[in-house]
């Protein structure tokens, strides 16, 4: 054996046991989550996980031997992965069993987590309202059509408040089980994203034949063993399934992007970089929409978004919805929100969440 035969074996012992290391610090957090579980009781959500202030701090004190990027990614999976230990409550989420909602929702609690999915947004936000589950997983912006309005209606009645943001891929995948290879016999996909891929779909090989399936996971499962089979559905999902790629971007906007919300009865603390969106309606008056936005600017908060949408149950009448640099308990915050008070004839605080 060559000297630097050795020295490479030698490197990668001391790699092994680094891993070993890293097996033991993953399972001291895990021990800590539980005890924040036992601590804090059954049916209160961990508004705490969300102080991304902590991933950024680790980031920060790592060395120039990782880029950040790759840091604060394995650090995000760290704590996805031990989210369910210190919260065991029921997350709701709207739409099928592997859907994008569902997809969001895994991102940010991992999949070991306790989900339940929900007809739609309304019910999803509504079993969170009525303590049927301790958080809920909703759309909140995409690339193509802004913000989802109606997770904003789902608010507007309730106490709750948004917490935290994520995104997600809106890339739809032709899958299969590894070593599978096209053409294929049958590919499986929900009805909804049968629309979705209306056009690839359409160009398939006349002998394929597509079938509806009840969600995106009866479609993977309709393809477990059998390699003349394939599924269309979300990406991420079918990665996650154990299917590999066969075509990548099949739907018919392959370069979607989609936000998340979480949905709590506790508000979030501050990050550090946060963001804070609210829904309010002006009187019919010269000016009325400068005159609210001016007290922002005025105390050097930035405008993210602004959006208009009819007023629910409204004609003619329309609410903005805006999203803000900074925490709803930030002094410039929260001495613009006490000002518009009085200038506006609606106004609800949505939430505040890291950036």
């Amino acid at each position: 054996m060559t000297e630097r035969r050795r020295e490479v074996d030698d490197l990668r012992r001391q790699m092994s046991e680094a891993d070993a290391e890293i097996v033991r610090a993953l399972e001291r957090r895990a021990r800590l989550a539980r005890s924040i579980a036992d601590l804090r009781g059954s049916g209160q959500a961990a508004a705490s996980m969300f102080d991304g202030d902590a991933i950024e701090t680790a980031v920060g004190g790592a060395s120039e031997d990782l880029p950040p990027a790759a840091v604060r990614s394995v650090l995000r999976e760290v704590h996805a992965a031990t989210a369910p230990l210190e919260m065991p409550g029921k997350i709701a989420y709207p739409g099928q069993a592997g859907d994008f909602g569902h997809v969001a929702a895994m991102q940010q609690f991992g999949s070991a987590a306790h989900f339940s999915p929900a007809e739609d947004v309304a019910q999803a936000v509504e079993e969170v309202s009525r303590r049927r589950a301790d958080l809920a997983v909703i759309p909140y912006e995409s690339s193509t059509d802004g913000t989802a309005y109606e997770s904003v209606v789902a608010l507007l009645p309730t106490d709750l408040v948004l917490i935290a943001r994520s995104e997600v891929s809106g890339a739809l995948g032709l899958m299969a089980e590894p070593g599978a290879e096209a053409p294929f016999r049958r590919v499986y996909c929900s009805a909804l994203h049968r629309l979705a891929a209306r056009r690839f779909l359409s160009s398939l090989p006349a002998g394929c034949e597509v079938l509806e399936v009840a969600s995106p996971a009866a479609a993977v499962q309709a393809t477990r063993g059998n390699t003349e089979t394939a599924a269309v559905v979300p990406e991420a999902f079918g990665v996650h399934a154990g299917l590999t790629v066969i075509t990548a971007s099949v739907g018919d906007r392959a370069d979607l992007t989609l936000r998340y919300a979480v949905v709590s009865h506790r508000p979030a603390p501050r990050s550090g970089n946060d963001s804070t969106a609210f829904v309010f309606g002006v009187h019919d008056e010269p000016g009325a929409l400068f005159d609210v936005l001016k007290h922002f600017a005025e105390r050097g908060v930035s405008l993210r978004t602004i959006q208009s949408r009819p007023a629910p149950g409204e004609r003619w009448t329309y609410l903005f919805f805006v999203e803000v640099s900074g925490h709803a308990t930030d002094r410039s915050v929260v001495t613009a929100f006490e000002a518009i008070k009085r200038q506006t004839r609606f106004l609800k605080v949505l939430g505040s969440f890291p950036a």
